[in-house]
């Protein structure tokens, strides 16, 4: 984990991608990118990208905001399946042990906050 900066712009920052784990890819082949720091109290935070393809995952307790691209993330919210848009100004809060389905058709890059 980096060290936290006084200033950074998101949307520049270059994240070496690294292909997602087979065992999550659904369709494509998506690749993801992350930059993070440590925050107070054990929280952390950081930029995350996604390629276009199709891959499920498992959260933690995040609050991200997407800044740029577009796609689609499909979890369980009160007990219904659900399908949420995902394009820049949207605010998405996750729940640590959701299982997610995300499918981007334009790589995706979001600023999240990881609770302690």
């Amino acid at each position: 984990m980096n060290r936290a900066p006084d200033w950074a712009d998101a949307l520049s920052l270059v994240l070496e991608r690294v292909p997602v784990d087979p065992s999550q890819v659904i369709q494509g082949q998506p690749s993801t990118g992350e930059m993070s720091w440590s925050g107070s109290g054990g929280s952390s935070w950081g930029v995350w990208e996604m390629t276009p393809g199709i891959m499920s995952d498992v959260e933690y307790n995040e609050t991200c905001i997407i800044i740029q691209g577009h796609g689609f993330v499909t979890r369980m919210l009160a007990g219904e399946l659900v399908t949420q848009e995902l394009q820049p100004g949207v605010v998405l809060t996750l729940r640590a042990g959701e299982e997610t389905r995300w499918e981007v058709t334009t790589t995706l890059r979001k600023v999240y906050h990881l609770a302690a």
